[in-house]
């Protein structure tokens, strides 16, 4: 099943104006050594309304809330990492440009230092 969903943030994903989750990327670069990223994301998976906090139920949602039922999260992990490592596999400007074309509030294309392709933000 394919959900409709938008970046309102650079880090932050939703669904129907709530969201429903967050990547978090921390960048190490030092002279010498490998550059790298890494990368955290959160998914609000099986939170039912009332697991959410009063202030945060009108703006937080999960997929079991909008599937109408429990996420198998098992199945739910394995599919995000097959699709980042077909993603990671196929170039960063690749997933960059998914990534654009789902935001809902980038005007502008920021790059990526070194790259000579023009790289959008990774929401």
């Amino acid at each position: 099943m394919s959900l409709q969903s938008h970046n309102q943030t650079t880090n932050d994903i939703y669904i129907d104006g709530r969201k429903v989750a967050g990547v978090l990327v921390e960048m190490r670069a030092q002279p010498g050594a490998p550059h790298l990223a890494v990368v955290g994301i959160g998914v609000n998976v099986n939170q039912m309304p009332s697991h959410f906090s009063g202030e945060l139920r009108d703006r937080a949602i999960s997929l079991a809330i909008v599937l109408g039922g429990p996420i198998e999260r098992n199945t739910l992990a394995i599919a995000l990492l097959r699709n980042l490592d077909q993603l990671y596999r196929e170039g960063f400007c690749k997933v960059g440009e998914i990534c654009f074309r789902a935001s809902g509030t980038s005007r502008k294309r920021p790059t990526i230092a070194g790259q000579a392709h023009r790289v959008p933000r990774i929401a």
